[in-house]
């Protein structure tokens, strides 16, 4: 890793009309470094990735990126043609339903070979040498070079969806709930060939993922969101085996095999999956009115939780929690002031 961050991302958010997609997101991502950003369906994950990726708007706050050889710079204030350099030479994406991110009649060989004749590659020799290195990487037969993805299997689709991402040697991916859809013994194949490939690449990448068990296999550090918002945030395996926040401590006690994921504050996760609805007091559009999103569910919650957001608080240098009440949910934490 370098001393300097690649991405900086400071009280970013984006909205769809008066409504918020997500809000107030902080965070730095180094080179190198796998970031997770997990929570429910309807958190805002999938609209941060976008926002960040610059496939939706920046609507408040700013998002600075650091070319190759260059200073950060603002991509908000990019032209459309300087994005789409970007994307062509420096950046990826992993769409969960590999048909957005593949030619499905095209042959996997011109699928991988595509970005690099849009780069300026023009030797059909080269780029078929190319194009069948990248397939043996991602575990695709070579003599599939010249079938197209519509004759592959769900997981063969998203390794050279990953191939194709991934042959300009780009500094940044981004990862769209890759292992969606996809059955057990197919997740772990493509969880270890993405973790293989960004410690052999040095890739920097953010993933959204809805399974906590991705976001600890592979990433250095995670984001919980809910409503738009961080809800907490630092080191995947602190933040898995010692949640803080209630809404943390409430997903990692709901995942299919909590057993996985440590043990910590088991009490303090089973008193809120115990009391989720009993303090629910939702406006028509299911989300609060007013004050902390958790506070509908959460066992911890009073009258300044319905009132008032907490801000995410730095609990430790690399981490962060949003709850008023982290003497209560996480008594080891002495919350700041």
């Amino acid at each position: 890793m370098t001393d300097e961050p690649l991405l900086e991302v400071r009280g970013a958010g984006h909205r769809y009309g008066n409504r918020y997609g997500c809000r107030d997101v902080d965070f730095d991502l180094w080179p190198g470094e796998v970031l997770a950003v997990v929570g429910e369906s309807g958190s805002g994950k999938s609209t941060l990735l976008g926002t960040v990726a610059q496939r939706l708007a920046v609507t408040e706050g700013s998002i600075h990126y650091r070319q190759a050889g260059a200073e950060a710079v603002d991509l908000a204030k990019l032209s459309e043609s300087a994005v789409r350099r970007l994307w062509r030479t420096e950046w990826g994406f992993v769409h969960q339903d590999a048909a957005d991110g593949l030619r499905m009649h095209v042959s996997a060989g011109g699928n991988v070979g595509e970005p690099l004749m849009a780069t300026g590659w023009r030797h059909y020799g080269r780029i078929r040498a190319a194009a069948a290195q990248w397939l043996q990487r991602v575990e695709i037969p070579v003599d599939r070079i010249d079938d197209p993805p519509a004759t592959f299997s769900g997981g063969m689709r998203q390794r050279l969806q990953i191939a194709r991402s991934l042959v300009l040697s780009p500094r940044l991916v981004f990862m769209d709930e890759p292992t969606s859809g996809l059955d057990v013994s197919v997740q772990a194949r493509l969880l270890d060939l993405i973790r293989s490939l960004v410690a052999e690449l040095g890739l920097a990448v953010v993933i959204v993922t809805h399974d906590l068990a991705v976001a600890r296999l592979i990433s250095h550090r995670t984001l919980v969101m809910k409503d738009g918002r961080v809800i907490e945030s630092g080191l995947t395996d602190r933040v898995l085996d010692d949640p803080q926040a209630p809404y943390t401590q409430l997903l990692v006690a709901s995942a299919p095999d909590p057993d996985n994921l440590g043990s910590a504050l088991r009490g303090s996760a089973r008193r809120a999956q115990g009391s989720q609805g009993a303090s629910a007091r939702r406006n028509p559009e299911g989300v609060p009115a007013a004050g902390c999103p958790f506070s509908p569910r959460c066992p911890f919650a009073d009258d300044r939780c319905r009132q008032d957001d907490p801000p995410l608080m730095q609990i430790s240098p690399t981490r962060g929690a949003a709850c008023w009440h982290l003497d209560i949910a996480a008594p080891e934490v002495v919350a700041a002031p």
